[in-house]
């Protein structure tokens, strides 16, 4: 478990709950970076976009790169048009899968959500949030359990010696 994920930690929560705040403390460790909620919406559909195309692997056995859904992603030549687009399809084809990751997609949606409409980003900084999305977006990827009291103590004392 990386720092981000140690230091949010709470007992009973589920790792999914903390996903909101892991992808909140993301943010506000990198406020130069992110100044703007369609900035980070568009990071988000490119993070939900990451987790599609792990599934589309191991669903079907196949390698980076063959994933159907790439050829949905426009070149990586992105408008918000485009990012508004890619988001419905990727939320439809996760509940074709059975594999749906609603809080990653609800996050997305939050962001997009406050983001509005005519978004001031070029289409190379929307590209570029995009991309930055899809290629971090694994480390928001985590399994559904409840977290142990024990967990919690565990990770606060890894955190008091490192």
């Amino acid at each position: 478990m990386d720092n981000n994920e140690s230091k949010v930690m709470e007992e009973g929560a589920t790792l999914t709950e903390n996903v909101e705040k892991i992808v909140e403390k993301f943010f506000e460790d990198r406020t130069d970076t992110f100044t703007r909620p369609e900035e980070k919406a568009i990071f988000m559909v490119g993070a939900l976009v990451n987790y599609l195309l792990y599934v589309q692997r191991d669903e079907r056995g196949i390698k980076w790169g063959e994933e159907p859904f790439r050829s949905k992603l426009y070149g990586l030549i992105l408008d918000e048009a485009k990012i508004k687009k890619i988001f419905g399809k990727a939320v439809g084809k996760l509940a074709e899968y059975r594999r749906s990751y609603p809080t990653l997609e609800k996050i997305a949606g939050k962001y997009l959500s406050e983001a509005g409409t005519e978004w001031k980003l070029s289409k190379d900084e929307i590209s570029y949030y995009f991309t930055l999305g899809l290629t971090l977006g694994g480390i928001f990827r985590v399994k559904e359990k409840k977290i142990t009291k024990k967990e919690v103590m565990e990770n606060e004392c890894k955190d008091s010696v490192e």
